[in-house]
């Protein structure tokens, strides 16, 4: 499925104070008219939600440099712990 040329679904880096993760944000079907993945994001950060879900996640601490990062097929953030959350271009 794709909105605007945009996929149904964002990567994104979140980073928090223990942990950074990547995963794959999927956009509901009641986001249609935006423009760019950038304003999906600031519409999702900002839809009054506590939580995001990602999927096909890599979970690393910060603390700790990891080979091979943790592996999450779905991971629940909740965005009162979110420090930065920006779009991955690469897919």
């Amino acid at each position: 499925m794709s909105i605007n040329g945009v996929s149904d679904n964002i990567k994104v880096l979140i980073e928090t104070a223990k942990y950074i993760i990547t995963g794959k944000l999927v956009i509901q079907d009641d986001i249609t008219n935006y423009p760019s993945v950038e304003n999906i994001l600031f519409t999702v950060l900002n839809s009054g939600n506590k939580f995001l879900t990602l999927h096909d996640c890599y979970v690393s601490r910060k603390e700790q440099a990891e080979y091979q990062p943790e592996r999450i097929e779905y991971f629940h953030v909740n965005l009162d712990i979110v420090h930065t959350c920006r779009v991955l271009k690469d897919m």
